[in-house]
């Protein structure tokens, strides 16, 4: 089991990647008719920094949310 990452000691990769994520998270509400993207977005964080994810993974499932969000528009 994970303990998690201290966000004070964040390692680079998970660091870029979070804030990838957010870029990511950014474009999608941007798009508006928002429902579950956000919560979505959060899960996502959460198992980056939980050691759940690796930032690879976290990206590929950010960009995915976002993916489908530009499809359904």
């Amino acid at each position: 089991m994970n303990e998690g990452i201290d966000p004070i000691k964040l390692p680079t990769d998970v660091e870029k990647a979070r804030e990838e994520i957010l870029y990511i998270r950014q474009e999608c509400l941007r798009m508006g008719a928002n429902d579950s993207e956000s919560s979505r977005f959060d899960e996502v964080l959460e198992k980056l920094m939980s050691g759940e994810y690796s930032p690879k993974k976290a990206i590929e499932v950010a960009n995915s949310i976002l993916n489908g969000k530009q499809d359904y528009h």
